[in-house]
């Protein structure tokens, strides 16, 4: 059987429309999903700072062990499971931490510091219909950003992946030192609320034609930011009968086709400053 390998990638993630909510390019990432014994699909995701590097987890054997060999019952895993690892910085410094999930549903992800929540909540909203026999292969990216360390940032930090009934979790362990003698920020600081920032969204997912499909965009800052969505040509995304931008910021696809395929960007935007990111979406014929 041959098998059908399709690649996205860009390079460049700044479209014009909105320059500054999207303002640098970084190096690609490729992350990628086998769906089944002959659909291959690699998609590079610009701009997405994956976590100090590029994905290590094949998520190729990955996929296709979890979908083939468990007859597609649930599952989730992290791309790349950093479970223990010591993270050494210096006060003043802004650091991210990042962690990837991908499952057969869309998992979310949410963070505690010392095990309590502080980013995301410890929920699962379904706002997709039509959910029967659907694929619901999907990953999601996620982030905390730390800005201006001191001390009290130190600690335990546990980036929590969950679809329904079943939950993973990976946790890092950050030590801030005062090891180099910086006296201020090395990145300056709003003196009043905090900029916007994406710190969850869908990385890619695949679906069967016809279905429907929820892209999550989720976002924070002071004030509270606007999520805004670029359909695959550039174009602001408004809400209509084909396209719904929940509260949340999360967009909703109706009746996915061939056309709808591509990259979306999702940004969060406010007085503060703005962050964009990338969200893949591929569909595939349902099986007959």
């Amino acid at each position: 059987m041959s098998t059908k390998r399709i690649i996205i990638s860009s390079s460049t993630c700044a479209p014009s429309i909105y320059p500054s909510v999207f303002p640098s390019t970084r190096p690609l990432s490729v992350l990628s999903l086998l769906l089944s014994t002959n659909h291959v699909i690699t998609f590079s995701c610009p701009c997405s700072p994956c976590g100090g590097g590029p994905v290590q987890t094949d998520l190729v054997s990955l996929a296709n062990e979890r979908l083939l060999r468990s007859n597609q019952q649930s599952w989730l895993e992290f791309a790349d499971n950093r479970t223990g690892v010591e993270i050494g910085a210096t006060l003043f410094e802004s650091i991210s931490l990042g962690c990837l999930a991908v499952g057969s549903s869309k998992p979310t992800i949410y963070w505690l510091k010392d095990g309590v929540v502080i980013r995301g909540s410890p929920t699962v909203v379904e706002l997709e219909t039509n959910t029967e026999e659907k694929m619901q292969v999907s990953s999601t990216e996620s982030h905390l950003y730390l800005n201006c360390l001191d001390s009290s940032h130190s600690g335990e930090y546990t980036c929590v992946a969950l679809i329904p009934g079943r939950e993973i979790s990976m946790t890092m362990n950050l030590a801030v030192t005062d090891d180099r003698g910086y006296t201020s920020c090395l990145i300056e600081q709003p003196t009043e609320g905090e900029e916007a920032r994406v710190y969850m969204w869908t990385r890619g997912r695949l679906e069967y034609q016809s279905k429907d499909v929820q892209l999550f965009c989720r976002g924070y800052g002071t004030p509270q930011p606007e999520i805004k969505w670029l359909d695959t040509n550039g174009t602001l995304i408004e809400s209509s009968e084909k396209y719904t931008i929940d509260s949340s910021g999360d967009l909703i696809i109706r009746n996915i086709n061939s056309e709808n395929e591509g990259v979306y960007m999702c940004g969060a935007i406010n007085s503060k400053g703005a962050q964009a990111m990338p969200v893949f979406l591929y569909v595939i014929l349902p099986p007959e």
